[in-house]
This record gives C-alpha cells, structure tokens and sequence, in this order.
C-alpha cells in the first residue's frame, strides 16, 4: 500500500478542503448552523481514516506533473457563489471515489466501505444544502421590473439592477415594439445574467417565452390566468421542472381578497398585491383597497406577495409598518442614480431616518 500512499495524502486532503470551503459559506454567508456542523463533522471524519503523519511522509508536492496544467487551466473560474459550492461538493465527492476504489487494493475491505459512506453522507449534505440555501425564494427588498418607457435597453437596465444588489426581476414589456426572435435573444441574455448574479428571473405574462429562456418563473395577470390552457401549461412545466429537481415559479396578480384566494387556489407561489399608490406605467389601473388590501394579505395570505404599484422610497415606513417585506418597483429604480441606497434601505440594512 506504500505506493498508494501519496494518491491518498492528495485525495484526502482534496476532500477535506473540498468540504472546508462549502462549511465556511455555510457558517460566515448563510448562518447555517446545520449544515455547517455536518460539514465539520464530515471534514473531521475524512481526516481522521488515515495517521495523517505516516501519509505526510510520502507527500511530493514539487514533483507533481499535475500542478502546472492546473495552474496554466482557465476552467477553475466561478460565476458565482452557488458554483463554488457546487465545485467544491464534486471536489470532495470524486477525492473519495479515488480513495474508496484505491482502499480495495491492499487495506481491509471496511476503510473502502467507510469511504463510501462518507460519500454518500456528502450527497445529502449537498442537496440539503441546495434545498435549505438555494431554494427560489423571494428575499425581503426590492422586485425590480423593467420599464417600457427606460432611456437604458432593456438589458442595461437589468444589468443595473443586479449591479446594485436586486435579487429578482421581472422582464416586462407592454409595448411589445420588438420581434419575437429579439426578444428572445434579449431574454435569453437577461437568463444568463441573472444566473451569474444567482438572481430570479420571471417573465410577464408570456408563459412560452418563460419556459423557452429557462427563466426561474412566470406572472399572469388576472386576464392572463382566464386564458384557456395558460394555467394548464404552467403547472404542466412546473410537474417538469419538479423531476428534475428545479422549480418553476408562478406570480398572480390581485387586487382584492376574492382574487388573491383565487390565486392561491390555482397554485401561485406568490401574489402581487396593489396597485397600492397611484402608479403612471400601467394605463388601465385595477381598482384595488390599497394599503387595507395590504394589511388584510399580510393578515391572511402565508405565501409571499410583492406589494406594487407607485411605489417609491419615501413609501418605505408606511409599507413596512403593515407587514410589507418586498416591494416592486419600476420608475424608481430606473430613475434613481443611487440605487444601492434604495437597496440597502429596502433589505433592511439602511436605517430609516
């Protein structure tokens, strides 16, 4: 086993730190306490299969032929946070495959059997860390939409947006001034900007174009959701993105209390609530009850809503004060030079003056 003993030095010390730096996001970016005790306890567990003393002994780190293909390889770069768990997950998953193959050669049978249980412990801690971190879920702050009427394209527009922190945003266009293929081809690079920035990504009102970009979700209108087959077709591709393990989200828009039980019924993930305020980007305003329309959602409706409508920063006490906790807005944020300080205000990390 001696000749194996500078492959298992390397593998177990891939693992280990594979696993390290998942458990410091865990633990410093997302608070996990969870996950972030079952990743030490795994950490621990791989170090100690081995005298870590006896292997050091055999560790070649100047001779290693691999060390300047990976330091010359361009495909170690990340996205995003959710790509370096990822990557790091598989580091530590492959380390063990070579650790368990390689432990059938010469040691007991059941170091390779502990092996294998480490790295089966490890895929559940991978999917429970996507499940608990990575579910789409709407934060509290702003729901960023883009704006017809914008100076900036629609692309610069939620390049701003994410720059500036927004979490999800939702492609709107009522004007439909562009063809079907440009609009595609401009969705499909919002899709990919917001996978860079681990954004949401929802479309309005146009289902196909939602699923066709592999956008995170969709959000009817109330004569969106009365179109034949438009309901069908969502939960058709929600059943889809389920057996994949993914999550197709679908927004409702409501004005009053019928509606938003309505919604709820036909299975929306969230509801948008309003118009709250007298808004000038939508020309037929639905009559709504405004901000008692607002309270009695946040009394009796327990999936998320966005509040919408007018909205703009001096709202900020009045909509917190009735429960509010994500805010779309429009010409706000497409006007505002300092975006950022909407956002910090919005998400609660500005304080209220």
């Amino acid at each position: 086993m001696i000749n194996y003993y500078r492959i298992i030095d390397a593998s177990i010390n891939r693992a280990a730190e594979g696993i390290r730096v998942v458990e410091d996001i865990a633990r410093f970016k997302y608070n996990n306490k969870y996950l972030s005790n079952e990743l030490r306890n795994l950490r621990h567990e791989i170090r100690d299969t081995f005298d870590s003393i006896k292997i050091i002994a055999f560790r070649s780190s100047s001779n290693d032929v691999g060390k300047k293909i990976s330091f010359e390889s361009d495909i170690s770069n990340r996205a995003n946070i959710k790509d370096i768990v990822l990557s790091n997950f598989k580091r530590s998953e492959e380390s063990l495959r070579t650790l368990e193959e390689l432990s059938k050669l010469e040691l007991e049978i059941g170091i390779s059997r502990l092996f294998e249980n480490i790295r089966f412990k490890i895929y559940k801690v991978e999917k429970d860390f996507l499940n608990q971190i990575w579910q789409l879920k709407f934060e509290d702050g702003i729901y960023g939409i883009t704006y017809d009427n914008s100076k900036l394209s629609y692309v610069m527009q939620v390049k701003k947006m994410l720059e500036n922190g927004i979490k999800v945003i939702q492609y709107r266009n009522k004007k439909n001034e562009i063809t079907i293929n440009k609009e595609l081809e401009i969705c499909l690079e919002l899709k990919n900007m917001c996978t860079k920035y681990g954004a949401i990504l929802i479309v309005n009102d146009n289902v196909d174009l939602a699923f066709d970009i592999g956008a995170n979700g969709v959000h009817l209108g109330q004569e969106d959701i009365l179109i034949p087959g438009n309901i069908d077709k969502v939960n058709q591709i929600k059943k889809e993105m389920h057996e994949k393990n993914k999550k197709f989200i679908l927004g409702v828009s409501t004005h009053g209390s019928v509606q938003a039980l309505h919604a709820k019924k036909i299975g929306a993930d969230y509801i948008g609530v309003g118009p709250l305020y007298q808004t000038s980007t939508r020309i037929h305003v639905e009559k709504c009850e405004g901000i008692d329309y607002l309270k009695w959602v946040n009394n009796n409706i327990e999936i998320p809503y966005v509040s919408i409508g007018g909205i703009k920063k001096n709202k900020y006490k009045e909509l917190k004060s009735n429960g509010c906790k994500i805010c779309a807005m429009v010409t706000e944020i497409d006007d505002e030079k300092n975006l950022y300080e909407i956002v910090d205000l919005f998400e609660g990390r500005k304080k209220i003056e």
